[in-house]
């Protein structure tokens, strides 16, 4: 091999090891920005996590369900240890995943603000087509609700077809089908730390004992939810209604 192949081969190889140094680091930092954006920290508390979204509340008329299933949850130690439990006034089921500072506010968030503001003319659409075509989506029966465990508790939501396209046609009018939750679901609990895999079939079976009675007990009761409408959330327990005069979604300093 001649001096200048040599030259050129050891030139190359420095070359694809910057550019790989140039990857660890922009993702060093991208870790860095969005550290503090997640749902919840190590302790279980819930972190700011500022977002925009498209949800049915669960309906009043659930409400005694939906508070025994809060307490009786809290109140296995096994349970909280690893899962910190959702208020029961926050329960919904998300129709279509719209926006969070996270995904779309740009490194340390900076730009969240202004893409809010740029995303108005369609949030402002949307909000306007939700309620000419409003509707209030809802179950025959409580027992066909069916709980699901993995990073979250939850309740899958299997709605009607009729339903569902309801759902569908919204999403594909504002080119969204792709933001709409498979499966849908009411979440309860969110995970803090990571399960034992020995500790995850108890949990689930701790879980199962606690929910299967109370959806016995409420089994030929209707679940209905309040029509769909854009909330914006700062955290995981509480969402407000958007409107046009909304420009921020930050937690008060």
């Amino acid at each position: 091999m001649s001096m200048y192949s040599r030259i050129l081969f050891a030139f190359t190889i420095l070359l694809r090891l910057i550019f790989i140094f140039l990857i660890l680091i922009s993702l060093f930092f991208a870790q860095l920005s969005y550290a503090e954006l997640k749902k919840i920290d190590s302790s279980g508390k819930y972190s700011q996590f500022p977002g925009i979204t498209v949800i049915s509340k669960v309906n009043k008329d659930n409400h005694k369900m939906w508070d025994e299933i809060e307490q009786k949850l809290s109140q296995d130690q096994l349970i909280t240890k690893y899962f910190s439990l959702l208020p029961a006034k926050s329960y919904h089921m998300t129709t279509i995943n719209l926006f969070t500072k996270r995904n779309h506010g740009g490194q340390n968030g900076k730009d969240w603000n202004s893409f809010i503001k740029l995303k108005k003319p369609l949030l402002k659409n949307l909000k306007i087509y939700l309620e000419k075509n409003a509707f209030e989506p809802h179950l025959k029966r409580v027992e066909l609700l069916k709980t699901r465990v993995t990073s979250v508790i939850s309740l899958k939501v299997p709605l009607e077809y009729a339903q569902m396209e309801k759902i569908q046609m919204t999403a594909a009018h504002f080119s969204l089908e792709s933001k709409i939750p498979k499966p849908f679901h009411i979440t309860l609990a969110y995970a803090y730390k990571k399960i034992p895999k020995k500790i995850y079939l108890k949990i689930i079976e701790n879980i199962n004992k606690i929910l299967n009675p109370i959806l016995y007990t409420y089994r030929d009761k209707s679940v209905t939810f309040e029509v769909p409408k854009i909330n914006y959330f700062l955290d995981m327990t509480a969402y407000n209604e958007w409107n046009e005069s909304i420009d921020k979604i930050e937690p008060q300093n």
